[in-house]
Formats: structure tokens, sequence, C-alpha cells
């Protein structure tokens, strides 16, 4: 990649820094529930009048997390990829040690809060995926295999990123038409699988993580290959139009509009539109977007904390303990 490649592809990922951390926050949010056994429109979560937004709509954005992801890879790999300037065994160093070490230190915090829970409060914490009491399992959660029932709720979101990762880095190393028709082909049989199949059970689920990669890769190389800034305006203008006019049609947000539709004229205008860009690029969202993988890889943890905290210290029912927020001893 030249040295103004490099320039320009940092400018756009830094451009992304904000959208990526309020995703993996507005996600972490809509989590919740996972810990407290609720529903996402609970009014009695806490602060649910302020956080509604988040708490019902924040897994929406698991798609658009996916779509950045697949954009800033292409971004930075596509290139040294296809010149063979970095081989498998250093590109493999570079994402999984971006990843793996935030999700193995979390999954021992989940198992050792788990086992605390059980000899403090006499019982162990119910995670976002499986129980800490079975960890027959754990050896498959660490190795980010365990698609069905993971102890860390997480796995199924780094397996589905090292899928991808395998998937494209031999598209790229063919050529650069592979990358076009690849990216295509993937995010559409993925997406076909994810709708006629339903939401709700892990093949699907990887689906639908592969679905979104692909479209952000698709995004960036069009972006790359626009022969100018207001072509690719354009583009997004387009596609976000279409957007509205399907929205007034069919009254309702539909998975296909938004990964192939709204979210591609998001990122393009983020990226690309430069007053857009200038205000997105700040210094502190560059920092936020910097820590949003480890933030998001980390909530099962620092929720499994946080209810071991609230049941050592005395509230009733420790894994409701949000219901205690609202003085519903009787729960």
């Amino acid at each position: 990649m030249s040295r103004t490649g490099y320039d320009e592809a940092k400018l756009q990922a830094d451009a992304l820094g904000f959208l990526r951390f309020s995703c993996a926050v507005f996600i972490i949010i809509f989590h919740y529930n996972k810990m407290t056994g609720g529903a996402h429109d609970d009014p009695r979560l806490p602060l649910y009048a302020w956080l509604r937004l988040p708490y019902v709509y924040g897994g929406e954005l698991v798609e658009l997390f996916f779509i950045v992801s697949g954009f800033v890879f292409c971004l930075f790999y596509k290139e040294r990829i296809a010149k063979r300037a970095i081989g498998a065994g250093r590109f493999i160093i570079h994402r999984l040690g971006r990843l793996l070490p935030s999700y193995w230190l979390s999954t021992l915090v989940i198992v050792g809060a788990g086992f605390i829970s059980r000899r403090v409060l006499g019982s162990f914490i119910s995670f976002a995926g499986g129980s800490v009491r079975d960890l027959k399992s754990l050896p498959f959660d660490l190795l980010c295999l365990n698609f069905w029932d993971p102890v860390n709720g997480v796995a199924w979101y780094l397996a589905v990123n090292i899928i991808c990762y395998a998937l494209f880095f031999w598209f790229f190393r063919i050529s650069n038409s592979a990358i076009r028709y690849s990216a295509v082909v993937i995010s559409i049989a993925a997406s076909v699988l994810y709708v006629v199949a339903g939401p709700g059970n892990s093949i699907t689920n990887i689906a639908r993580g592969i679905a979104a990669f692909g479209v952000g890769i698709g995004v960036a190389y069009v972006c790359s290959r626009s022969s100018g800034k207001k072509t690719v305006i354009i583009t997004a203008l387009v596609l976000l139009t279409a957007t509205v006019v399907i929205l007034c049609i069919t009254r309702s947000f539909r998975w296909i509009t938004e990964v192939f539709l709204l979210y591609p004229s998001v990122l393009i205008l983020m990226t690309n539109w430069v007053p857009l860009r200038k205000i997105v690029s700040v210094k502190l969202f560059q920092t936020l977007g910097d820590y949003s993988y480890c933030i998001y890889i980390c909530q099962t943890a620092v929720m499994g904390l946080i209810f071991l905290l609230g049941g050592v210290m005395g509230f009733n029912n420790w894994y409701t303990w949000y219901r205690q927020y609202v003085m519903t001893p009787d729960l």
C-alpha cells in the first residue's frame, strides 16, 4: 500500500471511531437482558426512559458493527494481501492478536466470577451464553469453536470474524476481480440463508455476520474504485433515498434494507463527505473507536462482575438485580 493510500485509509478508519464506539455501547445495553432474563422492552430496566432506544433496538447495530469490520479490514489488508506483502501467519497474528487476549481474559473472569457467586451466593451466575456450571465446553470456548452454548456470549462474534478473515484472505490472494465478486456472492448467499432460515440459531447468526462483513468489503471496494468523491457521495444519497422510499412503502425497517442500503450509505457519508468526516474524526472519537472492540468483547465479564457485586452487597435475588432499581422486593 502506497503512503498516500495508507493515509487515506487511515483518515477513513479514524472517521468511523465514534460509530464503532456507539455501536458497541448500544449492543451492550441491548444485551443487558441476557443477564436478567427480562424482556428488552421491560420498563423496569435501569434508566429505561432514557435508554429505551438501545434497550429495544440496539441489536439492530450488530450488523453495522460487522460491516465496519469488513470495511476497515478491506481498507488496510486488501492491497497488502493481494501483493503478498503480508503472509498468512503474520496476518493471523495481526488480527487475532487484537481480539483474542481480551476475549480470553474476559472468559476467565466470567468463569472466576461464576464460581465465586456459587460460593458466596449459593448459585452460579447465568451469563449471556452457557452456564459456568458446566466447563466441558471451555476449551472450545477459548478456541472460538463453541457456536451453540458458549460460556462467553461474544464467542460467536469472534468465530464469525475468524471465518471472514479466512474466506476473504484467500479471495484477496487470487485477484482484484475475485474480491469484487466474492464479496457480492458471499453476502447474498449468507443473506438468503439468514432470511430463509430465520434468526435465533447459531448457523443463521453466523450467516448474518458473514453477510454484513462482506457488505463492508463491498462498500470499501466501491469507495476505492470510484472516480471521485462526488460519485461516492451520489451513490450514498441514492442508497439513502432508496431506504426512505422502502420505509415509506413497508412502514418498517427490513433486515435487507438496513444491511444493503442504510448502513452502506452511512459508512460512505462518514468516510467520504469531508465536512462530516472532520466532525467525527476528532481525537476523542478516534480514541473511543480504538477501544470499541475491547469494550464489546469484555461486555459479558463486566456485566457478570456487576451482578456479582450486586449480590454480595445484599440486593434481593442477585440475578435480577435490575428489579431492585425500581423497588420491587416481591420479585
